[in-house]
């Protein structure tokens, strides 16, 4: 692993106030750099891009009508 600093997924999560799949992360066009046991380690340099790209994903979910429950 490169001297980047880093931060798990949950990390991103806390920071956000949001639950954010690491899924989700690379959906949005942002590749993991590492593993640490089950975690995905994201380059920290990163985090103010996600922000931005989190909160457009949010944006372009405003009109899609509500679903009917299951």
């Amino acid at each position: 692993m490169s001297d980047t600093p880093t931060m798990m997924t949950g990390d991103v999560c806390r920071r956000v106030g949001l639950t954010i799949p690491a899924a989700l992360l690379e959906e949005l066009g942002f590749k993991p750099i590492a593993k640490d046991k089950r975690a995905q380690l994201w380059p920290q340099s990163d985090y103010p891009a996600m922000c931005v790209a989190i909160g457009q994903w949010v944006k372009d979910r405003q009109k899609i009508p509500m679903q009917p429950k299951p």
